[in-house]
């Protein structure tokens, strides 16, 4: 019945597919909620990727534009830290220039930012990446999930 109501306002297959994909990882980010409330920043070079991160976060998650070639700025991180409704938040830089850039923005969070606790895992790639937010359990605090993120 839902189907054919999404069919009549005009939506594909995959369309219906990407809806309930969504609806399905919005329950799971509630559910993560209700634990612990950590927020992720991740840097990724692309829609393509950014699409990947959002579909992995099991929380609050923000994705920053930057790769190799095009360095996401220390302002860039501490936006995406600010705009994330979380006390707790873990910067992912998934390269190694950006790392620098993510350690200045842990620094500088903690005077601009006392309510927030952030923490950086050096993740110098994007599998690096991909596997330390697949490594993060909601059950977990902000120190345990560090820990499992950085031997992930």
């Amino acid at each position: 019945e839902n189907m054919d109501a999404m069919a009549a306002a005009g939506m594909a297959p995959d369309d219906v597919k990407d809806e309930l994909a969504w609806g399905s990882g919005r329950a799971v980010q509630m559910t993560a909620h209700a634990v612990h409330n950590v927020g992720v920043v991740v840097v990724a070079p692309g829609p393509g990727l950014e699409k990947v991160f959002l579909s992995l976060a099991m929380g609050p998650m923000a994705v920053v534009a930057g790769g190799q070639t095009m360095n996401p700025s220390t302002q860039d991180l501490l936006e995406a830290i600010e705009s994330l409704d979380t006390d707790e938040v873990i910067l992912l830089p998934n390269n190694s220039n950006v790392i620098l850039a993510a350690q200045q923005a842990h620094r500088l969070a903690a005077d601009l930012m006392p309510q927030k606790r952030v923490e950086v895992v050096p993740s110098r790639t994007i599998p690096q990446g991909i596997n330390a937010v697949l490594a993060i359990t909601v059950q977990d605090d902000l120190d345990k999930n560090v820990n499992n993120m950085t031997g992930a």
